[in-house]
């Protein structure tokens, strides 16, 4: 259980980190970098992937293998 929360806790982080940089750039520059926008919703999207697939192992059937 641990290492799942720390690990959330990191894809948390990236997220925050990725929708600070969408905001700033929408509302602070003037010419927006589209690129740039769209590698901020693919780290979102890659954190939202893995988060949803890891949330499917529990210690109970890393356990059962022992």
């Amino acid at each position: 259980m641990a290492k799942f929360s720390r690990r959330a806790i990191r894809y948390f982080f990236y997220m925050g980190v990725a929708l600070f940089g969408i905001i700033y750039e929408l509302f602070k520059s003037e010419f927006v970098r589209w690129p740039l926008l769209a590698g901020y919703a693919l780290v979102i999207g890659a954190c939202i992937y893995v988060l949803a697939t890891r949330s499917h192992d529990s210690p109970e059937e890393e356990q059962a293998g022992e």
